[in-house]
Parts: structure tokens; C-alpha cells; sequence
């Protein structure tokens, strides 16, 4: 822990700007798999369904799920617990699952004023 006693944690829009950047330069089927993990944890806290499940339902290998699933963990998206000889339990970031993934607005940048440097602003 720092000196101050508080935890390093990242800002909200620190959150939010890092996943649309990155979101946008993913493959489609790891866009398809994140919206099945999404899709299940607006319903429940924490999902669980096997590699298996999701290949089948996303219609891909098995081996592609899994390794969707450690670039999202690794990424902060989701949190993955292995549970033995069990399928794995994914919590989804909560900034991210009530994002609406379909609404191409979302991913517009913020309009900023333009710095023109003919005009000084300590005169105006």
C-alpha cells in the first residue's frame, strides 16, 4: 500500500476510455464472447458456464473461448476463478457490463474546443 494508506485504483473514466479503446481493435468473435459474458452478468453477479456451453451458443472452438476469456482477465475486463474440476466463474468489470456495446455513439470522442493560437485569451 502507498504511504497515504489508499489503494491504487484506476478512475472510472480511466476504466470506460481504456475498454473503448481497446474494445474497438478486437476481433469480432472476442466481441461476440465478451457480449455472451455481458449478457449474463446484467442477469447474475457471477456466471458460470463451461467452455464448452459457450463454444457451442458463440458457434467456435472451445480453444478460442479460452483464449478470449485470459485476454479479458488479463485486460481487467472479467475476472476468471478456476473452480477444480468445475467450469470457471467470471465476474465481469462493473463499469463495463451496462455499457451499451450496440450503440455506435458510444464509442464518439468528446468534442474539444479548438486552441486557436492567433487569438490570446488574456486579451478577450
Amino acid at each position: 500500500m502507498p504511504a497515504n494508506g489508499k489503494k491504487n485504483m484506476r478512475t472510472f473514466s480511466a476504466v470506460i476510455n481504456d475498454f473503448l479503446n481497446l474494445y474497438q481493435m478486437i476481433s469480432p468473435l472476442r466481441r461476440k464472447i465478451l457480449r455472451y459474458l455481458q449478457w449474463f452478468s446484467q442477469k447474475y453477479r457471477s456466471v458460470f458456464p463451461s467452455i464448452s456451453t459457450m463454444a457451442k451458443a458463440i458457434g467456435c472452438s472451445e480453444s478460442s473461448i479460452k483464449r478470449s476469456t485470459s485476454y479479458f482477465n488479463s485486460v481487467g475486463w472479467i475476472c476468471k476463478l478456476k473452480r477444480g474440476y468445475q467450469s470457471n466463474i467470471y465476474f465481469m468489470n462493473e463499469e463495463i457490463i451496462n455499457l451499451d456495446l450496440d450503440n455506435p455513439n458510444l464509442f464518439l470522442r468528446e468534442k474539444r474546443p479548438i486552441f486557436d493560437p492567433t487569438v490570446d485569451p488574456v486579451l478577450d
